[in-house]
């Protein structure tokens, strides 16, 4: 198990350093529609125990489900 986890530390160090630089900004973490609410006001995030900060793209993609008809139909609406 040591032996396991040692290599998949490896990895993630080995990816992180392959992406280089990355601008990050606080957010939800688990930002999916189940965790939006809608109100005459709007929209309204909730579920927030997976704060953290990451690449903005991060919340984008955790919106999208399905194939990729699905997924590019629910980005183009996003």
């Amino acid at each position: 198990w040591s032996a396991a986890v040692g290599l998949a530390l490896a990895g993630g160090r080995g990816a992180f350093e392959a992406a280089g630089d990355c601008a990050t900004i606080r957010l939800h973490g688990d930002c999916h529609p189940g965790n939006v609410l809608w109100t005459d006001d709007g929209p309204h995030f909730v579920d927030l125990d997976d704060c953290r900060s990451g690449p903005a793209i991060q919340d984008l993609w955790m919106l999208l489900s399905g194939d990729r008809a699905a997924m590019t139909a629910q980005l183009e609406a996003v």
